[in-house]
C-alpha cells in the first residue's frame, strides 16, 4: 500500500492508495486511485490560549459510485506528497480498516 496526499488541477486534495498506470509501452498515462477521500482541514475557534484550532475531515471524494478505484489522467495531478501522520493514521484507521465505510 502506497498512501499518498494529492494535490489535483481542481485544488482539491485527495488521500488515497495510489497507484502508477502505464500503456504497453511502458508511458505513464495516470494514476489509479483505491478508495479517495477529499481532505479538509476545518478552522475552528480559537482555544483558551488563544491559539486557532484545526480539525481534519475525511470524506468520500465520489460519494454516488459504486467503484473502488478511480483512474485520473496524468495531467490532473500537480503534486503527490507523503501525508503527515495524524492524517495517514485517520485514513487507515476509518477508510481503509473499515472495509465499508463507503462502498
Amino acid at each position: 500500500m502506497t498512501v499518498k496526499l494529492v494535490l489535483l488541477k481542481s485544488g482539491e486534495d485527495i488521500i488515497a492508495d495510489v497507484n502508477e498506470m502505464y500503456t504497453e509501452e511502458q508511458k505513464l498515462i495516470g494514476y489509479l486511485f483505491k478508495k479517495p477521500c477529499s481532505v479538509k482541514l476545518h478552522r475552528f475557534s480559537p482555544e483558551s490560549d488563544g491559539k486557532n484550532g484545526y480539525q481534519i475531515g475525511l470524506n468520500s471524494w465520489i460519494p454516488l459510485t459504486k467503484d473502488k478505484e478511480v483512474l485520473v489522467p496524468l495531467d490532473w495531478v500537480i503534486t503527490m506528497t507523503n501525508p503527515i501522520d495524524k492524517l495517514l493514521d485517520m485514513y487507515k484507521t476509518e477508510i481503509v480498516n473499515k472495509e465499508n465505510k463507503w462502498w
